[in-house]
């Protein structure tokens, strides 16, 4: 699910959802550069695991309201970033290790269009000691929400997003109580055959948002599961993204 994000907890901003929404995160990366004639096709990011010329560089926190520090990942575009559109990715979940240092084709693909993107391990995420996951223990939509919106005013503050030019995205956590809520711009992808998270609960999800807001784009792909796995339809899905965030945050 991708939507236009809003600083604020549940009641008054997208929380994530299915196929793409956005988040903080905790190490940084810059994007490759593009080539001379344009910007990379879409298909040597999702057929291709490698790409010359990408850099990685080191992980980064920021702090949260409370002062817990939150580890992310930052992806420049080639050249850095001054308020920059910004994508919040969000990983699943959420009590995993989400994110990790090293290639990733979505984060770099955006990149190489000119978003900054950001991914938090906000607390009850995995791998950062005992203290941390803890502390996400019942703050779904809570202090996991703040840690997320505190994240993208961390990036607004170092000055490398425009604070009316954000989106999240993110998948595999959905924020159904809080769906008629949303009113911004949104994305929902979902595969047909997903054990994970059944078609139902898309529909669910689209009936309960579709009423009160007259900007929801619906995407299915009848032969996936629980993420994109063939090469035509991950293609198809981030052609669209590709136009969705153009749309909404791509423009000053």
């Amino acid at each position: 699910m991708f939507a236009r994000f809003h600083l604020g907890r549940p009641g008054t901003a997208p929380a994530f959802a299915l196929a793409l929404i956005l988040c903080l995160a905790a190490s940084l990366h810059t994007a490759l550069a593009a080539a001379p004639a344009g910007p990379p096709p879409i298909e040597r990011f999702f057929n291709h695991p490698v790409l010359s010329g990408a850099k990685l560089s080191p992980s980064a926190r920021y702090q949260a309201r409370d002062g817990m520090a939150i580890p992310a990942l930052l992806t420049l575009p080639a050249g850095g970033a001054r308020k920059a559109p910004l994508v919040v990715l969000v990983h699943g979940g959420p009590y995993v290790h989400g994110n990790h240092w090293g290639w990733n084709p979505e984060t770099q693909f955006l990149a190489s269009r000119g978003y900054a993107v950001l991914e938090p391990d906000f607390r009850g995420s995995t791998g950062y000691g005992d203290t941390h996951f803890r502390a996400g223990w019942k703050q779904w939509g809570l202090a996991m929400q703040d840690d997320i919106a505190d994240g993208a005013r961390w990036a607004i503050a170092q000055g490398l997003a425009g604070p009316k030019r954000i989106c999240i995205a993110g998948a595999s956590y959905s924020p159904i109580q809080q769906a008629a809520r949303i009113k911004a711009p949104l994305l929902l992808a979902y595969g047909d055959v997903d054990r994970r998270v059944p078609m139902f609960h898309g529909r669910k999800f689209l009936d309960a948002v579709k009423p009160g807001n007259s900007q929801v784009e619906w995407i299915e792909y009848q032969d996936e599961g629980h993420g994109w796995q063939l090469p035509a339809n991950r293609v198809d899905f981030w052609s669209r993204v590709e136009k969705f965030l153009d749309r909404h945050i791509g423009k000053p």
